[in-house]
């Protein structure tokens, strides 16, 4: 009987000695950099599984000085090796941007690095759908995150469950056997620094087309990344958990931490405004941004001698968002990837105004939003939108007609959202 133990107790501690170091070696989370061989073990091709474990915990073990937050637009178009802004804060950067983050995700985000690894640069990109409070959360991963509330022992539970998760959960060992099985281009999902690999979405365009990547992130929006609610509102929630109460308060907390916050809205392109006016969003899109500057406005209010807050508009119908679509099969797109997400060269045009405060060529590519020029702004963009619909008849007959599909379907099976109800029931939150 004791010879049955212990050989149960060997086989148990070598299976454990083996499985660990399958993942120490495969190291599907990039965490540990143990052996980083092309062919091998190079491309990490379950990273994007997982990112809502592995952000958090690289932001913690590498305390990056500059960091990227938003949704995957940023996550694929903000290089945090951008020269403009790497001159501006020298150091290492992290993108720690999140697919479908909502706003509440990103406070989290910024509050787990602030005590966690102290950036001095933060970049965010805000998008309309993350301030909805009927958008459907399909994220389910926990992030192991510090928050004000720790308490000195905080710091070591939350070490010791990284390990486990990235190192002894079943779920790392499938991930481990995984990367090590695929290793092809397609494969090469996100850079070390946690950039989406643009090159890696272009192969995939190259399989698909842009025309169905367009189409798919159109319908997916207008059937419920926007809102999932059966009578098609937007709201930012009940006042204790109101969207926009969390977005004051990542401001306050950057202000408070003496990080230089960049705020931006992001570029999609044209086709994607249209579906949003298609699926009777349009208003609720500009009362959004409104909303989002006067409550900018309010922080800046509390501190008059602090560092200002601006909120930097590069959305809009302007030559890079009009881009047309390729007309030959292996032509490519330069500005856009699908009609959500836009490449990292716009993104270093981005950042190239963002940290040098040098505008495009028409001045109407970045604009800093205040009271002062938000209705002459809002006119120009709608300007511009009759501008477009005229140039693209047929185009925008088709996209109403997807999008008015897709709202009939969500009016038949969506949620069915209680109250608060639409936004121009909601007072604008500022306190």
């Amino acid at each position: 009987m004791r010879s049955y133990t212990r050989l149960l107790l060997l086989l148990s501690t070598l299976l454990l000695v083996g499985n660990t170091l399958l993942v120490l070696f495969a190291d599907p989370l990039n965490l540990f950099g143990l052996a980083r061989l092309p062919g091998v073990n190079a491309f990490k091709n379950t990273y994007s599984d997982y990112t809502r474990i592995a952000k958090p915990i690289q932001v913690e073990w590498t305390a990056p000085q500059r960091l990227a937050l938003g949704s995957s637009r940023a996550e694929l178009g903000l290089r945090t090796s951008n020269e403009a802004w790497a001159q501006a804060y020298p150091g290492t950067g992290f993108n720690a941007a999140l697919s479908g983050a909502s706003i509440g995700e990103l406070h989290d985000s910024l509050a787990h690095a602030i005590h966690t690894a102290k950036p001095r640069s933060v970049v965010l990109g805000i998008d309309f759908f993350m301030f909805s409070a009927g958008k459907p959360t399909r994220y389910a991963y926990p992030q192991l995150l510090a928050g004000k509330d720790d308490g000195p022992i905080q710091p070591a539970n939350r070490r010791l469950e990284q390990l486990r998760l990235a190192l002894f959960s079943p779920a790392m060992t499938r991930a481990s056997i995984r990367t090590l099985r695929k290793q092809k281009p397609i494969d090469d999902e996100f850079h070390l620094d946690g950039q989406r690999n643009n090159q890696r979405e272009l192969l995939k365009l190259r399989e698909d087309g842009y025309e169905r990547a367009f189409v798919r992130f159109e319908e997916g929006f207008a059937h419920s990344t926007w809102t999932a609610c059966q009578d098609n509102r937007f709201s930012y929630g009940v006042a204790s958990g109101n969207t926009l109460t969390r977005y004051q308060d990542l401001l306050r907390m950057a202000r408070d931490a003496d990080i230089d916050l960049k705020i931006f809205i992001s570029p999609v392109h044209a086709r994607l405004l249209e579906t949003l006016d298609a699926t009777e969003l349009w208003p609720a899109f500009e009362r959004w941004k409104r909303d989002i500057v006067a409550a900018t406005e309010h922080v800046n209010a509390e501190v008059p001698a602090g560092r200002r807050l601006e909120v930097v508009d590069f959305s809009g119908y302007h030559r890079y968002s009009m881009e047309p679509l390729p007309l030959a099969p292996n032509e490519e797109m330069h500005w856009y990837l699908d009609s959500s997400h836009y490449h990292e060269r716009l993104g270093d045009q981005m950042l190239q105004q963002l940290f040098t405060g040098l505008t495009g060529e028409d001045g109407q590519f970045g604009v800093a939003l205040d009271g002062t020029v938000l209705d002459a702004h809002l006119a120009r963009i709608r300007s511009a939108q009759t501008a477009y619909r005229e140039a693209h008849p047929g185009q925008q007959q088709r996209l109403r007609a997807r999008a008015q599909e897709q709202l009939e379907q969500r009016r038949r099976s969506g949620e069915r959202c209680l109250a608060p109800g639409n936004l121009e029931d909601q007072a604008p939150v500022t306190s």
